[in-house]
């Protein structure tokens, strides 16, 4: 059951190409960082990988996040995937932190969590209402908060207990949110 959600999990139908194509809020995140040359952990990592091994991390990525992919489809969108900045994925874990930043190739990657509350409770339901401005939005704030953290690297210690008290205290509300309704 949860590689079939999984599989729908943050999408909003059409082909893999065609969905990132058609995200805005990954569009805005990337126009607005382009040309920015301030240091990130990201951007560090990925200087000194060839286009082909970004490309292999990105194939490699999609294909272990939805087993629906074909290679070519994967290799289809990874090579668009290696030039940007930042992008958001999902994916499950147990545990309270509700997201993680990660990279590939030379991009920061924000993943979700969707056994965290704040996926079902919140970013699940903001997918539902049919407008996408509110989960453009909410995008955009998480993917800032990613680069924040892209480009703070060297406080990752910091940031990680950050993420993990951020996340244990918005299980907490949520849970206790959830019984109340």
């Amino acid at each position: 059951m949860e590689a079939i959600q999984s599989r729908g999990a943050g999408k909003r139908g059409g082909t893999p190409k065609d969905r990132a194509e058609a995200d805005k809020s990954t569009r805005i995140a990337n126009k607005k960082l382009e040309g920015q040359g301030i240091p990130t952990k990201s951007s560090i990592e990925g200087q000194h990988k060839s286009d082909e091994e970004k490309a292999m991390e990105w194939q490699q990525r999609l294909l272990e996040g939805d087993t629906t992919l074909k290679d070519n489809e994967a290799k289809e969108v990874a090579e668009d995937k290696i030039y940007l900045k930042i992008e958001k994925e999902f994916s499950a874990w147990p545990g309270s932190q509700f997201f993680s930043v990660e990279v590939t190739g030379s991009t920061c990657v924000f993943v979700m969590n969707r056994k965290h509350p704040f996926f079902t409770d919140l970013y699940e339901p903001l997918m539902e209402v049919g407008d996408d401005k509110y989960i453009e939005a909410m995008d955009l704030a998480l993917m800032a908060y990613a680069r924040m953290e892209d480009e703070l690297y060297s406080r990752t210690e910091d940031l990680d207990e950050i993420r993990e008290v951020w996340g244990r205290y918005l299980k907490t509300f949520l849970l206790e949110l959830r019984k109340e309704a």
